[in-house]
């Protein structure tokens, strides 16, 4: 009997090592990855999924975006992003795209009205007993050869999942609110910066008209510049 209570003793000690080796060593890839993404982009802020190693990047000065996974990465303007989903258990419960009414409106920190989006769909649901398997953040962009990047925040290998209100989930979900309401904010502001008039138009108008008082322009002239104004 001691000699079986032995035996399982270090079975159980052989695992708990496995564990915290491979636990050390999937650590140790999660920082080189960063260091090598941060080394190759100027970034303000990186997640990387703990998953397969894909990541999104942040320059907010430049209004860009950096996407990677399986060895491809990409910068996009935050104008290329089409849509953004987070998607849980494979089924999307968070989306905002370019004719969303959504964008018309900031979306400050993590938060929105003291709950996460994320947080509030999953706790706010119905099927709240449902386990969390999985939460991944789909971003659409304007590009022909790769127009898709998921980014996998959390996955579960039980099949059952965790709670959607553990500590993992719960963190989990916080990332995925931030990432998205980097985008929808990155979005909100593109499109702002596309649709704000180029020139004063009113300003310049009235400039055309003072000159044409003065009798710098003639009645053709001040016609033919207006007209090329509002062009």
């Amino acid at each position: 009997m001691m000699f079986f209570l032995f035996i399982l003793g270090l079975v159980f000690v052989g695992a708990i090592i496995v564990v915290v080796i491979q636990s050390n060593a999937a650590a140790e890839e999660l920082r080189q990855t960063e260091q090598s993404v941060r080394a190759e982009f100027e970034l303000d802020e990186l997640v990387i999924s703990p998953v397969d190693q894909g990541f999104v990047g942040f320059n907010f000065a430049q209004a860009q975006v950096v996407l990677g996974s399986g060895g491809h990465k990409a910068t996009y303007d935050f104008a290329d992003i089409a849509a953004v989903e987070i998607i849980k258990n494979g089924a999307s419960v968070v989306s905002t795209n370019r004719g969303s009414q959504f964008l018309g409106a900031a979306i400050g920190g993590v938060a929105l009205g003291g709950v996460g989006l994320l947080a509030g769909a999953l706790t706010g649901s119905k099927r709240t007993n449902e386990g969390i398997r999985e939460l991944s953040v789909k971003i659409t962009v304007d590009d022909h050869v790769r127009p898709l990047h998921v980014l996998k925040i959390f996955q579960c290998a039980d099949k059952k999942g965790l709670a959607a209100d553990s500590i993992v989930v719960t963190h989990a979900a916080e990332q995925a609110d931030r990432i998205n309401a980097h985008f929808v904010n990155g979005m909100r502001r593109a499109d702002q910066a596309r649709t704000a008039p180029s020139v004063d138009y009113a300003g310049q108008i009235d400039r055309l008209w003072s000159l044409h008082q003065a009798g710098a322009l003639t009645e053709e002239e001040f016609q033919r510049q207006k007209a090329l104004l509002a062009q």
